[in-house]
């Protein structure tokens, strides 16, 4: 642990246009960094279609059986 007085706070307080320079010297970098950073492209994916050909009868009939064998599952 530093004593009081030192570090990057007492530098601040002693010499605050140095500890300016250093923070924007530090951000310069940051930019630099994000700007530098390759983005690369998605690929081409074709995106999968579901469609169901059914009556609402019969999914609703399927859906209760579901829903019955569930209830027998768990008794």
């Amino acid at each position: 642990m530093t004593p009081p007085g030192e570090g990057l706070p007492g530098l601040a307080v002693r010499r605050p246009m140095m500890a300016a320079v250093l923070n924007l010297l530090i951000v310069i970098a940051g930019l630099a960094a994000i700007l530098g950073v390759e983005v690369r492209e998605l690929p081409d994916v074709d995106r999968p279609i579901v469609s169901v050909r059914a009556s609402p009868q019969v999914l609703r009939l399927k859906q209760s059986m579901q829903k019955s064998r569930a209830s027998l599952k768990v008794r």
